[in-house]
C-alpha cells in the first residue's frame, strides 16, 4: 500500500526474527490504516493482542491509540 513501504516490509520480516517465544510491542493509532496493519499481521500469520488503548479527543475528532502485543502462533 502506497505510504506504508516501511511497515509492510517489517511486519513481512519480524516473524522471521522472532524467537519461539518473542514478542513485539506495537504501537499504532487510527490516523493510520489499522485495517491495513491487522491484514499485514493477520498475512504474515502473526497473533495480536490489544495490550493497551486509549480514545483521544480533540473537537469532533476522536483517535484511537492501541499497543498490541505481537507473537508467532503458539509463540
Amino acid at each position: 500500500m502506497r505510504g506504508y513501504r516501511s511497515l509492510t516490509r517489517f511486519i513481512a520480516e519480524v516473524g522471521d526474527r522472532l524467537s519461539d517465544d518473542g514478542r513485539l510491542l506495537l504501537f499504532f493509532g487510527t490516523t493510520g490504516d489499522i485495517d491495513y496493519l491487522h491484514q499485514l499481521l493477520d498475512d504474515a500469520g502473526l497473533e495480536r493482542v490489544e495490550v493497551a488503548g486509549r480514545d483521544l479527543h480533540r473537537g469532533d475528532t476522536t483517535v484511537r491509540y492501541v499497543t498490541y502485543r505481537v507473537t508467532r502462533p503458539d509463540g
